[in-house]
């Protein structure tokens, strides 16, 4: 099993790609098509277009306001999906769903037409989108699992907004083949003995105070819970001021559906609407929901918690592991997009690695637990493979770290900081306890988060806080381990606000607080009463017993930053951290500082020459000759990335490269960089080498740049691809598949730094390299330091015995050369044979051969 997926613009560029990717236009495939940029229309012409391409597609798909494609989650884009299968029967058929008299099928109806004229009593898996305006989803599918209980189901309710929160049901529409419906349910159903399927959901929702039963319905609304009117009930839990202020509340607690013991709860997206009845002009609220529920169901009012959401998100990305995976299918749901801003996008960007496609949907189905479930709120995915040993690189980012999801709750930290000082009823009050629990506590640490702080700020009104940034967190989870080192820390810290307390005079205990920051830092707070000379001295023995502690054979790194008397105190902390971390200063002030101070106004003006250099393409390539010892002239290049602003400018790497990891802009630049040089060089019979970091290659985005630049190089011989890592390396056995597939394509493979970064020879040899440079700050000292010599001698020693040529960097004199003959290095880099240069300059020395 293949799975291409392609951002359509035209049909010419979708050829070229069909094309490029040696498709057999006549096999048949599956053709899944997901658009934020077509009418129904504009949709029809397309598929027909794509039907003359690709005779023996079964094409399915719907309207979207965002497409799911390979780790991001992208607007204003139309999603082409080719699934091309080994072995695979597929059946495909467009369904009704409204009855002859223009109302909705029951659920039952619309299950009993695809039982009988598509699964026909079969095994299999069904990929099914449903129209926007078909309520019913929930017991259709319901009875599909009472009648079909061999088939795996994905899909969901087809989605378009034509403004923020409003979904226009009219103009969403399904997709089979090139028949496209506002009213129809489109379904393709997937038969095979090879095929494996495992569906997967991540929700976090938490239900809060009782359950109570629905008395009365009325289509999609809700009319009365247990005999109350459904508007009153709901808004009689929130509070009916809240709500008639914004009524998008609504949108952030949803109602869920309370199921029997070891089955998923599932929540159901609320809309707190005005509507007039029966035609008169008096007005009254009504509880709109988007899925049609049963009299008789036990319901309650639900929250998302992050905390939930990122475990769920854990939980699995673990059991993906050891699932058989050549594609994954995936399915979010747009109201993800408005309860938490970001909650889409960071659960998409968890599969930056891999091939995942699909869309946003406005309800979602999937198999679960051994049944399939309609809900909302949901992100579903389906692990798709013909092979049992198949498996996709997984490479998550992090799932303890949901600050991203907790900051962009906004709607619901402002719930309840309006509603704090008001007198709540008792289940509102208990609701508002178990938020605040998961919203403003980090339950790893076992303490409150930094957006407690922020809570209790509308309080307590701190005026001191010191930040204790963990510097060597990445190292500690390598050799401590991921879950050890949240219980070394809780109990750290706990030690710590011991010490504290100990410290304090009687009558200011409990007035300074602990708080986590991010996933492992710390954050102190002290009331006006504390005096700041106590604070400081207190804060500085806090830093020096952090860093005297060890966990696991690892010495803590700490760097502190205390800020006193200051406005927007926790932005002038981190501003405060970047500047010691980038000045090696552990301890900092901010008022000590600040004359000197943290210059931001700079750090935007590069930020901004960064975005400069990416949108107008001011990424200049500098290229850095390395000397062939023994044919005694330069034959191979080095390219170094350097970037340029409005005023001709020239920035280098030890001046961006940092502030571009930290705003998430190093991954676009790097890859620009990389298109750039072999693009120069793609006809050309030089020899260059493109330095790559280690996570460039977990980047899908540049293994497409790199793989299809080397099918269309002349000489991809020429290319050598050096690896640099300068942080800890964990994933060797990535690493050699990637070296192994460049070396398929003809290309060449070095490892830089040797002696720093990448010091293990076991792995050196399963990687095979062409080329090992060895680290320049050992090349520096071969001179003085006879142990650099020795060292330098032994890897030469190897590297001739294993017919790799050794690059000796940082080569800044004839002293320094001479060593390196006299050892036998085949090749030198540095200031005494070339300066980084643009290429005009280097062009005419290579094509001289001019000895250096």
């Amino acid at each position: 099993m293949k799975t291409y997926n392609h951002l359509f613009q035209t049909m010419e560029q979708f050829c070229n790609y069909l094309d490029g990717i040696e498709l057999d236009r006549n096999r048949q495939v599956l053709l899944r098509i997901h658009s934020c940029v077509h009418t129904g229309e504009k949709m029809k012409i397309l598929a027909s277009e794509m039907q003359d391409v690709l005779p023996n597609a079964t094409i399915i798909g719907c309207s979207t306001n965002r497409v799911i494609c390979e780790g991001k989650l992208i607007k204003d884009s139309c999603l082409v999906s080719i699934s091309e299968f080994e072995q695979c029967e597929m059946e495909a058929q467009l369904f009704e769903c409204i009855d002859e008299k223009g109302g909705e099928k029951s659920g039952k109806k619309l299950c009993e037409e695809v039982s009988r004229k598509l699964i026909r009593g079969r095994e299999g898996f069904l990929l099914i989108f449903l129209s926007m305006i078909y309520t019913k989803g929930m017991k259709f599918v319901e009875q599909m699992n009472q009648k079909n209980k061999g088939v795996r189901m994905l899909g969901g309710s087809a989605y378009y907004e034509d403004e923020p929160h409003h979904a226009n049901r009219n103009g969403s529409y399904v997709l089979l083949q090139n028949h496209i419906s506002n009213t129809g349910v489109a379904a393709v159903f997937l038969e095979s003995r090879q095929l494996m399927v495992s569906c997967g959901m991540v929700c976090g929702v938490e239900s809060v105070g009782r359950s109570y039963k629905i008395t009365k319905t009325h289509r999609h609304y809700l009319d009365e819970v247990e005999g109350i009117d459904g508007a009153e009930w709901y808004s009689g839990i929130l509070g009916k001021e809240e709500l008639e202020k914004n009524p998008v509340l609504s949108h952030v607690f949803p109602v869920v559906r309370e199921c029997e013991e070891n089955q998923r709860q599932t929540p159901f997206f609320v809309d707190y609407e005005t509507v007039r009845r029966h035609g008169k002009n008096r007005r009254n609220k009504r509880l709109n929901l988007c899925c049609a529920l049963s009299k008789g169901m036990d319901i309650s009012i639900g929250y998302f918690n992050p905390q939930k959401i990122s475990s769920q998100m854990g939980q699995l990305y673990q059991r993906m592991k050891q699932t058989p995976i050549e594609a994954l299918f995936a399915y979010d749901c747009q109201a993800r997009m408005w309860m938490l801003n970001g909650c889409a996008n960071w659960e998409v960007g968890q599969f930056y690695t891999t091939n995942i496609s699909g869309a946003l949907l406005s309800g979602e189905i999937a198999y679960v637990e051994n049944q399939n479930i309609y809900s909302n709120y949901t992100f579903v995915v389906a692990c798709c493979s013909e092979h049992e040993k198949s498996r996709i690189l997984l490479k998550n980012k992090s799932f303890q770290n949901v600050v991203a999801l907790q900051h962009d709750n906004v709607q619901l930290v402002n719930y309840l900081l309006t509603t704090g000082n008001q007198q709540l009823n008792e289940q509102l009050a208990r609701q508002k306890a178990v938020m605040k629990q998961a919203l403003f506590h980090n339950e790893v640490l076992d303490m409150d988060n930094h957006l407690g702080y922020l809570l209790d700020c509308e309080e307590i009104h701190y005026d001191k806080i010191a930040l204790f940034s963990l510097n060597n967190e990445k190292m500690l989870k390598i050799f401590v381990g991921h879950g050890e080192i949240y219980k070394e820390l809780k109990g750290l810290y706990r030690e710590v606000d011991d010490r504290i307390q100990n410290e304090t005079e009687a009558l200011l205990k409990g007035k300074i607080h602990l708080y986590s920051y991010e996933a492992t830092s710390l954050l102190v707070a002290a009331q006006p009463d504390v005096d700041e000379r106590m604070f400081t001295v207190m804060m500085k023995k806090i830093f020096g017993f952090l860093n005297k502690t060890v966990l696991g054979e690892v010495p803590l790194s700490y760097g502190c930053a205390v800020v006193i008397h200051e406005k927007d105190a926790l932005q002038k902390a981190e501003s405060t951290i970047r500047y010691g971390q980038e000045h090696k200063i552990p301890f900092l002030v901010y008022h000590e500082i600040s004359k000197a101070r943290i210059d931001i106004k700079e750090e935007m003006h590069l930020l901004q020459v960064i975005k400069d250099a990416l949108s107008k393409d001011w990424i200049v390539p500098y290229f850095q000759g390395i000397f062939n010892n023994q044919e005694k002239k330069i034959t191979l290049y080095e390219a170094l990335m350097r970037i340029r602003d409005d005023q001709g400018r020239v920035y280098y790497p030890g001046q961006f490269l940092g502030l571009a990891k930290e705003y998430k802009l190093y991954e676009p630049l790097s890859i620009l960089m990389v298109k750039k040089v072999m693009k120069m060089f793609c006809n050309q019979n030089i020899p260059i080498a493109i330095n790559l970091n280690v996570s460039d290659i977990y980047n899908r985005d540049m293994i497409k740049t790199i793989f299809q630049s080397l099918r269309e190089a002349a000489h991809p011989e020429n290319f050598v691809f050096e690896l640099v890592e300068s942080e800890e390396v964990t994933d060797y056995q990535y690493i050699k598949e990637f070296a192994d597939r460049i070396h398929e394509r003809g290309a060449k493979i070095a490892i830089d730094d040797f002696g720093s970064g990448f010091s293990n020879l076991m792995h050196i040899i399963r990687i095979n390299a062409d080329y090992l440079k060895i680290d320049g700050e050992i090349v520096r000292m071969v001179c003085e330091d006879k142990s650099c010599r020795e060292f330098i001698e032994i890897i030469n020693d190897w590297c001739n015995r294993q017919k790799k040529d050794v690059i000796a960097e940082f080569v800044e004199d004839a002293s320094i050369q001479s060593v390196i003959e006299q050892i036998g290095i085949s090749h030198s880099q540095g200031y005494y044979f070339s300066k980084p240069e643009e290429w005009n300059e280097k062009r005419q020395n290579y094509d001289s051969r001019k000895s250096v």
